[in-house]
């Protein structure tokens, strides 16, 4: 692939940064490209499956498609390592410098593989060693005829419960192995006896909220019955909430979220989308005071109960507030569609925020669930009430500018851990119009394992779509709630760093309030000594509350050979997870180091990464050459951009900004990472006959060739789109073709062309029918709905999006890809040239 001649000038962009002193001329067309790479590994995995189990095998990347057969080892869609080959010390971890860890993401959604079995221990519970308290899986051995079982990550050995019991054939394996999931699947579920249920918490020594009656302090070791997952939505009825259409807006979503789409809502269509048996939900709206809604199945008229005391919070008797969607649909219906009028007439400009969300606390107390919040201002009265935090310009690039990034008040970070302890997930739905303190706010979710929706100065007519298909996802996918997650791993490794959401009482436990389809956790581990096996084990333990009310243990193992040569170590590594899991650093660094430090880390990571290559592995190659592993080959661009995502970029980017990506990043899974740091870009005016429709060789559907991301691949007679996982912008050049233009938007000229045309119009030509049906693959590989925005060239604002997003130019007070590769192969020269080990090197000098 190589640079139009006639590309076009570099689009509107923000201020980058240029290579200091002489650069030697570099044809952009031989450096390495993501685009290159993920299109050989995307055919291979089109033609092969994966097995977990093999050696021969590189895992996939994560951008890729692919079908993976469970051997034992958990499919790399639940967990995915750094390195598929572990150092045998730590010395061998330091002097390779490629981060040791694992990106977890527990429920993952499968595409083509078997869902994950179901094995029921209802009764006894699942055999666990005696030592370190890990589950049977397929890497245990068993012995003495079938009577005792070796824990493969502490070797030590256990009796076989009666119950589990079977004999030994003549190879010994057990008889009834291929009826048991457990022995042969790396990732399996396990239903629970009453042990594991959840002990019920103590209650808080100052409470939070009351309730009518006597309040009842339960016994110290009672349990938590599992129920179906309640729903409460907590709703902002403020005045600038319903002048910006966001509460309207909300309602309609949740609804779409309950019944499907507005035109099926009709009395015969009486089947709720996905909802699980027994599940309840209820409804509180908040301003200035909080205001309850009690159902009646004599009645389709909700009755509003309106608490006027937002400081010592009191709930209605609550078995009355919640309902069943199913059987109150006409009532849920009307309150919904009314809400907005019905608060309307005397709602305040004052926002009760965390009053609402101890309300809704109250509501779900003693049994979990998940609390649906939606705001469009920072609350200024009632619980965790919050001041402005003043100008932000002028703490920026200073010590003070990441407390901008830590909790103003702790009574929001106390209320979190309270939603914790009782297994209550916080997801929160943003529309501030100015600084809301996502910072302060935002805690509620990074700890509870819920999720931050942020989308300022909301606009009806273009992010209605996208905040209803937000909402349905939230209530469709796979999700658990009342959660405890541990990692074990063989003796000599141990957990070392959490880089997730969540609390971590210890290392290696974190407790969550609900956890999802679409989170993922990162996990940093160490030596304790050097490993004494060939292969070392890893095993996931996620106990948690299903949706439909079943304790529930979901165990995801994976075992990996141990190796002492660094060479190995490389060959193996994964550079997605590498790349995530600097990411998921970086974020955590937010509130501890300034941003110029954080990224001067990203910078010396990879540099020293590199040099540990280059010692270890290719001492004799003359330092005149940039040497660069296979398996880290887009290494520097992928970390440049990490440099450029607005989670840590340089130049003016607002805190609420720098926060919601924060969290993205803690919480996302590896493919949303990459997209992230490295957005796809398509030529539509390229797209060959078969582009967009299904392939006869492969039954699936064939995707163009990606673009690389640089303004020297664009041509000016063209119309691109370019995704990163949340935005999909369409570019259309100034000299594009009429008839294309015409073919795709129906539009004859640029300038009556406008933006609200949103998404294309489905019309019938080929290439309409080739861009709906790529664009809707890519959505179904998403998690949410895509963002869609128009840039026409010289002519629209949101071009400035689209050219920061084009992450090899020179941008986002950043250089541009071929400055940065030099800029990384000048310090690693420097270092080679003056012989400096790296373990002595403590620092490296950064542009920036």
């Amino acid at each position: 692939m190589h640079p139009y001649p006639d590309h076009i000038p570099q689009p509107p962009h923000s201020t980058g940064r240029r290579l200091e002193g002489l650069r030697p001329a570099i044809d952009p067309s031989q450096i390495p490209s993501p685009v290159e790479i993920q299109s050989f590994d995307q055919d291979k995995w089109f033609r092969e499956s994966y097995l977990t189990c093999s050696t021969d095998q590189p895992v996939p990347l994560s951008t890729s498609e692919f079908h993976a057969i469970d051997q034992g080892n958990s499919s790399p869609r639940f967990i995915r390592a750094s390195t598929y080959a572990i150092p045998e010390s730590q010395e061998l971890t330091k002097a390779c410098r490629i981060p040791l860890g694992v990106i977890v993401q527990p429920f993952a959604q499968l595409e083509s593989e078997n869902p994950v079995p179901l094995i029921d221990f209802e009764l006894s519970g699942p055999p666990r060693c005696s030592r370190c308290r890990g589950y049977i899986n397929p890497w245990c051995a068993f012995s003495f005829g079938g009577s005792r079982w070796t824990c493969n990550m502490c070797n030590n050995e256990n009796d076989v419960p009666q119950y589990y019991f079977s004999p030994l054939d003549e190879t010994g394996r057990r008889l009834d192995f291929e009826n048991r999931p457990e022995l042969r699947i790396g990732t399996v579920d396990f239903l629970l006896p009453e042990d594991y249920w959840s002990p019920v918490p103590q209650p808080p020594i100052v409470p939070f909220y009351s309730t009518p009656g006597t309040p009842v302090t339960p016994e110290l070791g009672s349990k938590k019955r599992p129920e179906p997952m309640d729903f409460v939505w907590i709703i902002d009825v403020s005045k600038p909430c319903l002048a910006s259409g966001f509460t309207r807006s909300i309602c309609s979503s949740i609804l779409e979220a309950l019944y499907g789409p507005v035109e099926q809502l009709s009395e015969d269509n009486k089947n709720l989308v996905n909802w699980p048996d027994g599940s309840r939900i209820a409804i509180v709206a908040f301003d200035e005071s909080l205001s309850f809604f009690e159902f009646s199945t004599s009645s389709d008229t909700a009755r509003m109960l309106v608490v006027a005391d937002i400081d010592d919070v009191c709930v209605p008797h609550i078995g009355s507030l919640f309902v069943d969607p199913s059987s109150s649909r006409a009532s849920i219906s009307k309150l919904l569609r009314n809400l907005p009028d019905i608060c309307g007439r005397s709602s305040s400009s004052h926002s009760s925020l965390g009053s609402a969300v101890v309300a809704g606390l109250a509501l779900l107390s003693g049994r979990g669930g998940q609390l649906i919040v939606s705001a469009a201002q920072a609350p200024d009265i009632g619980f965790g009430k919050l001041t402005s935090r003043g100008s932000e310009t002028s703490v920026r690039n200073t010590s003070g500018e990441r407390h901008l990034f830590l909790p103003q008040d702790t009574k929001w970070t106390d209320l979190a851990e309270e939603c914790v302890s009782q297994g209550v997930g916080v997801n929160l739905f943003l529309s501030f119009s100015q600084s809301g303190d996502i910072g302060t706010i935002g805690v509620l979710a990074r700890l509870t394992g819920g999720e931050v929706f942020y989308h300022p100065h909301f606009r009806e007519h273009r992010d209605l779509l996208v905040l209803t298909g937000q909402l349905s996802r939230l209530v469709k996918r796979e999700a658990g709630y009342d959660c405890q997650l541990r990692l074990r791993c063989s003796d000599g490794l141990k957990v070392h760093h959490n880089l997730s959401i969540g609390l971590s009482p210890e290392t290696d436990e974190i407790r969550l309030g609900s956890l999802d389809a679409d989170k993922a956790l990162g996990l940093l581990l160490t030596h304790s000594h050097k490993l004494p096996s060939t292969t070392a084990y890893m095993q996931f333990a996620l106990l948690y509350t299903s949706k439909e009310g079943r304790r529930k243990l979901r165990v995801i193992n994976l075992g990996l050979p141990v190796s002492s040569m660094a060479s190995n170590i490389f060959r193996f590594a994964d550079l997605d997870t590498c790349i995530c899991l600097w990411a998921r650093q970086a974020a955590t660094d937010l509130a501890t180091k300034n941003l110029s430090d954080i990224r001067a880390g990203i910078t010396q990571n990879c540099v020293f990464l590199l040099l540990g290559y280059r010692e270890q592995c290719s001492a004799s190659t003359p330092t005149s050459q940039l040497i660069l592993p296979e398996a880290f080959k887009c290494l520097p661009l992928y970390t440049l951009g990490l440099l450029k995502s607005k989670c840590i970029k340089g130049g003016d980017v607002a805190a609420d900004v720098r926060n919601h990506y924060a969290l993205k990043f803690l919480s996302c899974g590896v493919r949303e990472t990459l997209l992230l740091c490295y957005p796809r870009l398509i030529a539509l005016h390229r797209l060959t006959h078969g582009d967009g429709f299904i392939n006869t060789d492969t039954k699936r559907l064939q995707m163009p060739m990606y673009t690389r991301a640089s303004h020297l691949w664009m041509e000016g007679n063209g119309i691109y789109c370019l995704d990163n996982g949340e935005f999909l912008i369409f570019w259309i050049g100034q000299n594009v073709d009429s008839r294309l233009l015409t073919d795709i938007f129906g539009a004859q000229t640029l300038s009556s062309l406008s933006p609200d045309i949103l998404p294309p119009p489905d019309l019938d030509t080929r290439v309409s029918k080739q861009l709906s049906n790529i664009i809707a693959h890519q959505q179904r590989l998403s998690t949410y709905p895509f963002k869609l925005l128009l840039a026409r060239q010289n002519m629209d604002g949101t071009e400035l999006e689209f050219s920061n997003m084009l992450v090899e130019d020179q941008n986002n007070d950043a250089m541009s890809y071929v400055d940065y590769l030099c800029y990384i192969h000048k310090q690693i020269k420097a270092s080679m040239e003056d012989v400096v080990s790296m373990s002595k090197i403590t620092g490296v000098k950064t542009p920036w």
